[in-house]
């Protein structure tokens, strides 16, 4: 085989076990293995056109990887398109430009390889390691870039892909994530794959003791204390998929969620928190009408989070109401990071979509992602009892739970609301990545986040780097009630 094609298939292939660290909590080694052998290839470039290309080919396959789950959305039953053939290509069509923006990002990388090998080492550790983390900033700006739309901005909040997620659970390692994010992970990753490097031409024995550490850092325990939550947090689960959502009349949602209600009171809830658009205010006949039903149902009081769509002036919203009964208010603000091609169209697809098969189903459809940005809960005066939302997506951010709560003294907890209804089933490969975000965004901020999810486990993330799954108390046939 050319050395060529066995540099860009070593380079592709540390792409693909990057991506593979990110997938499970058990893999993370794999992330200073990757990283360690792209760097090995890229300085044996021979031009630096050819470390640009040898980056890209890294970055674009480190992205497809950590992003498998884009496949999970498979069938696209909902949109009503009976080819198999067409549904598979449309997952395609999303799946690999995204990737491809990322690959773009990471290019930056083969630059600073090639233009720092004469440096003396410490001096390019220092750059590689923090071009490392602008080449993955990078990409997720020209990601968003790419699926601008509607209510959209550029910024570099799509995180899927980034190293440092894949040292979130790992002792000491994952506990930097308090002082650094997912930023100073991914540095780290970088800047330790380098002094391996750097350390084992010197002398082996140098190498090895650099692995050493790492992994006694990534076993030691942590003992970090946090705020104890307030008694009586309730978590509704719900299992309704989009085409379940678009039927709603198949089923009476106001007895069903009146069922949760009940026995959440029976229980003595003090706060319960619904998955993202479960739309309990619309069930029950609008806020007026649910505030009264709370009220009757606790009269000792509760703080109800619930959240759905709300048409105003043409625009949707995907709003959360927080009802809190002894001050009887409703609490109102809204969805600020949307889902590209989830919550809104990106304009490079509306040509695309408005040439495919047109039906009842895609319609609505599309009509369920038309969504913009509204009220942001950080111009809404919240009392310190009041929990700050987290909505769906907004995990995906690395400052999500530090900007909904920067304007707050204190908070008791972050509500997460979720829903995977684009889905059919929980997606193991995506789950994992996210339970890695909100980790270490509990660390980071120092909030337990609590989640509340339709179509995923319902879950406590604690700033200690504890994963708590809650007990169920009670369920239905599309749904689970837990206690914390």
């Amino acid at each position: 085989m050319r050395p060529t094609a066995v540099k860009y298939g070593g380079t592709a292939f540390a792409g693909v076990l990057v991506g593979v660290s990110l997938l499970h909590p058990a893999l993370w080694p794999l992330v200073f293995i990757g990283t360690t052998w792209v760097f090995m290839l890229l300085a044996q470039a021979t031009t630096w056109q050819q470390a640009v290309r040898l980056s890209f080919v890294f970055g674009l396959l480190k992205t497809l990887t950590a992003l498998i789950w884009f496949w999970a959305v498979y069938p696209l039953d909902w949109l009503g398109i009976e080819s198999v053939l067409l549904q598979a290509v449309l997952v395609v069509v999303y799946w690999l430009p995204a990737a491809v923006m990322f690959g773009f990002g990471s290019m930056m990388l083969g630059v600073a390889v090639w233009y720092t090998k004469a440096w003396r080492w410490p001096y390019q550790l220092l750059t590689v390691s923090v071009v490392w983390l602008m080449a993955e900033m990078l990409g997720a700006t020209i990601f968003s870039l790419y699926t601008l739309g509607p209510g959209s901005s550029l910024q570099a909040s799509f995180s899927f892909g980034f190293s440092g997620y894949a040292l979130t659970s790992q002792g000491w390692l994952g506990a930097l994530a308090a002082y650094m994010n997912v930023y100073g992970l991914s540095f780290l990753v970088a800047s330790g794959s380098l002094l391996f490097l750097a350390l084992y031409r010197v002398s082996p024995r140098w190498g090895h003791s650099v692995i050493a550490f790492i992994i006694i850092a990534s076993v030691l325990p942590v003992t970090f204390s946090h705020q104890p939550l307030p008694q009586g947090v309730f978590i509704v689960g719900t299992q309704w998929t989009t085409a379940d959502k678009q039927n709603w009349n198949t089923f009476d949602r106001a007895t069903i969620v009146m069922e949760i209600l009940e026995h959440a009171a029976a229980a003595g809830a003090a706060y319960i928190i619904f998955p993202e658009d479960t739309r309990v205010s619309e069930a029950l006949g609008g806020t007026e009408t649910t505030m009264r039903v709370l009220t009757n149902l606790f009269p000792q009081g509760v703080i109800v989070v619930d959240s759905g769509r709300v048409d105003v002036l043409k625009r949707a919203y995907l709003r959360a109401y927080i009802y809190d009964t002894k001050a009887a208010k409703v609490y109102m603000f809204d969805k600020q990071y949307l889902v590209p091609q989830g919550e809104y169209t990106p304009y490079v697809y509306g040509a695309l979509i408005a040439r495919l098969p047109q039906s009842p189903s895609l319609t609505q459809a599309l009509n369920d992602i038309s969504y913009w940005p509204g009220i942001n809960q950080a111009t809404v005066n919240l009392p310190e009892h009041i929990p700050a939302v987290l909505f769906c997506f907004e995990s995906v951010t690395p400052s999500g739970v530090a900007a909904a709560t920067r304007d707050r003294a204190k908070v008791p907890f972050v509500a997460h609301v979720v829903s995977h209804g684009w889905f059919h089933r929980e997606v193991p490969v995506l789950v994992h990545q996210l339970d890695a975000m909100l980790l270490m965004q509990a660390r980071y901020t120092g909030h337990a986040i609590v989640q509340s999810g339709n179509l995923v486990t319902t879950k406590l993330y604690l700033p200690n780097g504890t994963i708590v799954i809650p007990e169920i108390i009670a369920e239905g046939t599309t749904w689970t009630l837990s206690a914390l």
